[in-house]
């Protein structure tokens, strides 16, 4: 199964569009991980909105997993510009640390949205995690939820076969690690 990467956005605590940020791009996290027809993606932040553009214009019905590495401002503020999660029958499956959907439920809610994520059309579900927990999404993809270097529990995630495999801590950072016939590292915020 191929597996293929877009980061839509990388950088930390603030967006930073401009000159200086054409290299790695200005927006906040946001990866987006194909594995075969299986979309998943890591963080909410404002390159949220860029891959749901994209996604309108391929005009395909969004089925996808969101998996958040924590609840920071800077890794969900793109979830209420996802134009799909307007339209009927996106189906989006949320999974993240405890008090997930009542962190989303807040932030889209009045007064500092004008929109509440409980009148959307799609159909939403949340899934709170804890560390060392595995998700199967299907027959060749699991997620796995392992500590990060922060101090209280922050998603970090595999995307793996059903083998062991190898996956480091690299330290003070959000990370994801992709791991499928090898270990790949994803960076999911990073500043310049």
């Amino acid at each position: 199964m191929a597996i293929s990467v877009t980061f839509w956005g990388v950088r930390g605590s603030i967006a930073t569009p401009g000159p200086d940020t054409v290299e790695f791009g200005g927006n906040t996290s946001c990866v987006e991980v194909v594995c075969g027809e299986r979309r998943i993606v890591l963080d909410t932040g404002t390159g949220m909105r860029l891959l749901g553009q994209r996604l309108l214009r391929d005009r395909k019905r969004v089925q996808m997993s969101v998996f958040y590495s924590h609840m920071h401002w800077d890794h969900i503020q793109g979830l209420p510009f996802f134009t799909p999660m307007y339209m009927p029958g996106t189906q989006i499956d949320f999974h993240g640390m405890k008090g997930l959907q009542s962190a989303l439920l807040t932030q889209m809610s009045e007064p500092g949205f004008p929109v509440s994520l409980g009148d959307l059309p799609s159909q939403l579900s949340f899934n709170e995690l804890a560390e060392g927990a595995r998700v199967r999404l299907d027959d060749e993809t699991t997620v796995t939820c392992a500590r990060l270097w922060l101090a209280d529990f922050r998603g970090r995630v595999r995307l793996l076969e059903d083998r062991p495999g190898v996956a480091r801590d690299l330290g003070p950072s959000d990370e994801v690690v992709l791991e499928k016939s090898g270990v790949y590292t994803v960076a999911v915020e990073m500043t310049k």
